[in-house]
C-alpha cells in the first residue's frame, strides 16, 4: 500500500480506471482511481459496469449536462450504456419498430411514448 493511502488496505478488491497496463495481474494504481468492489460483483461484471458506466457519467454530465427539465432520446435503450442511462434520467426509449406499431395499434400506457 502506498504512502499516504487511507481509504484502502491489503487485500481489497478494487476496480480502476484511466491507468495504463489494466491486462496485468497485478498493478500499482493511484488511489484515486480506485473504487473498492463489493464482495457481491464479480471482476468480469465491475470491468463492463465500469466502462459502461463511466460512458453514461460522460454523455450526461460532460458532453452536455442534463439538468431537470431536458427530455433525452436514448437509442438502444436496453444496450449496456443505456440501461444505465435509463436508471439515471426520465426517458423516451427508442423501442423495435414491432414495439412501435403495436402501441400505435393498440393504444398505449401514457409512461410509454411511441414514435413512427
Amino acid at each position: 500500500m502506498g504512502e499516504g493511502v487511507h481509504d484502502f488496505t491489503p487485500g481489497d478488491r478494487v476496480v480502476y480506471v484511466e491507468s495504463p497496463g489494466a491486462y496485468a495481474e497485478e498493478h500499482i494504481v493511484p488511489a484515486h482511481f480506485a473504487v473498492r468492489l463489493p464482495d457481491a460483483i464479480d471482476f468480469e461484471a465491475a470491468a463492463a459496469m465500469m466502462l459502461k458506466g463511466l460512458t453514461a457519467q460522460y454523455l450526461l454530465r460532460r458532453t452536455f449536462r442534463v439538468e431537470a427539465g431536458h427530455t433525452v432520446l436514448v437509442h438502444a435503450a436496453a444496450g449496456g450504456v443505456g440501461s444505465i442511462l435509463t436508471e439515471q434520467i426520465n426517458l423516451i426509449p427508442v423501442l423495435s419498430l414491432k414495439i412501435k406499431l403495436d402501441c400505435y395499434h393498440n393504444g398505449h400506457d401514457e409512461s410509454v411514448r411511441c414514435y413512427l
